[in-house]
């Protein structure tokens, strides 16, 4: 949910040296995204690994797909590789379950696939096609609950940024959990209706946790002051603060 697409790859790896040396301090596992640059640009920034295929010279089907990422693995070694499934974000539509399919066998360091869109049911026959060898990661807030009820254990949501305990609550009682769900799609829908996600976001982070990163680069636009306080004032209405 960062703007990685729009830093250059020494801004890219260096707040990755930034947050590695954190999540060592905290004995926090790091993934870090590394897609939606061109090639030798991903080649250059290799770690543990979440990819997007280049944005531009998208892959045409899912096995072009597999082909991008066996380019990937080539250089990454061990590192275990995750593709991000974002097709409102990438325009990549391809069956999941072929992907899983073909890729099988044939990228022993691809791990499995962070699922984010609204078709529960694609991703549940995602998640029980091959469940010993690829994680599936529900990436879709507004379909937690779902997922959840539906068997799915790693979640990887963006507000869990900025709301973690109303999103780990959703695990609990299927009745409290229900209200949790609720209440999070009305603060994400609250959020959003303001504008571009990413800024929405970081104008979300900075009114809950009093964090200044409300700003964002060109050409993104940066939430204005009328929007910020819309948008308090919504959340608060809400009960979020």
């Amino acid at each position: 949910m960062g703007e990685g697409t729009s830093l250059t790859p020494e801004e890219r790896k260096s707040l990755t040296e930034y947050w590695a040396d954190i999540c060592k301090e905290k004995n926090q596992f790091l993934m870090v995204q590394i897609g939606g640059a061109p090639l030798k640009s991903v080649v250059d920034m290799v770690g543990a690994i979440v990819l997007m295929p280049d944005l531009y010279n998208r892959p045409k089907n899912h096995l072009d797909l597999i082909r991008y990422i066996k380019i990937i693995s080539d250089y990454t070694e061990s590192i275990p590789i995750l593709y991000h499934h974002f097709p409102k974000h990438t325009q990549i539509n391809i069956d999941i379950t072929s992907f899983l399919l073909d890729i099988t066998g044939e990228i022993e360091s691809f791990v499995g696939v962070i699922y984010t869109t609204n078709d529960l049911q694609e991703s549940l026959s995602a998640l029980t096609l091959n469940p010993e060898k690829y994680v599936v990661f529900m990436g879709t807030d507004e379909v937690m609950l779902g997922a959840v009820a539906s068997g799915f254990t790693c979640i990887m949501g963006n507000s869990i940024n900025i709301l973690p305990k109303l999103a780990e609550s959703i695990y609990g009682e299927i009745k409290s959990a229900q209200a949790s769900q609720n209440l999070l799609k009305k603060a994400l829908d609250n959020i959003y209706c303001n504008g571009d996600a990413v800024a929405m976001l970081k104008a979300a982070i900075s009114i809950i946790t009093n964090l200044p990163v409300e700003t964002v680069r060109e050409p993104l636009q940066t939430a204005w002051e009328g929007t910020l306080t819309k948008m308090k004032n919504k959340l608060h209405e809400i009960g979020i603060i």
